[in-house]
């Protein structure tokens, strides 16, 4: 293969002109550059694949990144056959059962430790209730299932943006 010839940075020169050259590429370059791949492209091995997401789902801060990526991986869960082509790369729906339960389990964590935590924070700042606000928003969210919860989280984030846009 012609690109494995090339040294890191003729590939990174290559790779910027032309993203759709990813999944030819060597499986080092992609493990060393993660953060500039992307899943529309496919990927040259399942263990970048994974890779690729395990980075992408640790960075998630808001419910809508959560919410995108939850739909990503329950839409490959389903849709285990696809349209794969030679050199058209390895996409997340063709990873095997137990590499998505394990991107469907760190997901999971990512929402309880960080994004969950940045959302009752939010709700406080949003609020302006200075007195128990944090203890009002751990009940608000204790006493609703995950759906209401997602719900909320949109709402907070196109809150967010349009006080950004317009401020």
């Amino acid at each position: 293969m012609l690109l494995s010839l090339l040294l890191e940075n003729e590939l990174k020169k290559v790779f910027s002109i032309e993203k759709g050259f990813q999944p030819i590429l060597p499986d080092s370059f992609c493990l060393k550059n993660l953060k500039e791949l992307s899943a529309n492209y496919g990927f040259p091995s399942a263990s970048v694949c994974v890779a690729f997401y395990r980075n992408y789902i640790s960075k998630l801060q808001t419910i809508t990144e959560y919410s995108c990526v939850f739909q990503e991986i329950n839409d490959a869960i389903q849709t285990k056959e696809g349209n794969s082509q030679e050199h058209q790369g390895v996409f997340l729906h063709q990873l095997e059962q137990k590499e998505l339960d394990s991107l469907q389990k760190l997901l999971e964590e990512q929402y309880l430790a960080t994004i969950l935590a940045n959302l009752k924070k939010s709700l406080s700042l949003i609020s302006g209730n200075k007195i128990n606000g944090d203890q009002k928003v751990n009940e608000l969210i204790s006493k609703n299932n995950k759906k209401y919860i997602v719900k909320l989280g949109h709402f907070v984030d196109n809150y967010k943006s349009i006080k950004e846009k317009y401020s």
